[in-house]
């Protein structure tokens, strides 16, 4: 079984398990901002569903929308859970088709890898983070 994390948009993701091709589990939940929920309800889903994830084989990190932070987090865990148990990783950031349609090319993709690989963030834009403008009321002595 293929494990897949599912970034749908800011507030909303799903994990899902793919058996033959096709989507035979799947547990959507919220993304409650300041709280990483991605393990909270990753464990909800093996439990929910009486899996382990040595069930898994193999990790798929899809990503429609979300923030940068969100991606950096999401791409953390992916790559936590996927080197502790050597699965292919493969990923897929800010896709424009619909999931359903996206979902073939990645388990093509993941079925073409046999370890793991580090999967690098990749980002839709750059952070949008500016130099003051304001002059320091101190100094520096060296």
């Amino acid at each position: 079984m293929i494990l897949i994390l599912y970034l749908k948009d800011r507030d909303r993701a799903a994990w899902l398990a793919v058996l033959n091709d096709s989507i035979k589990l799947s547990h959507d939940f919220l993304l409650i901002s300041s709280q990483d929920s991605l393990l909270l309800n990753l464990d909800i889903f093996l439990k929910k569903n009486k899996l382990k994830l040595t069930s898994f084989s193999a990790l798929i990190l899809a990503i429609h929308q979300a923030s940068l932070t969100q991606v950096k987090i999401a791409t953390a865990t992916a790559n936590v859970l996927a080197w502790r148990f050597n699965w292919p990783l493969v990923g897929s950031f800010y896709f424009k088709e619909d999931f359903l349609l996206l979902l073939p090319k990645l388990l093509k993709n993941i079925k073409a890898k046999s370890k793991f690989s580090l999967l690098k963030v990749k980002y839709e834009r750059q952070p949008d983070i500016t130099i003051s403008k304001k002059k320091p009321k101190f100094k520096i002595k060296k």
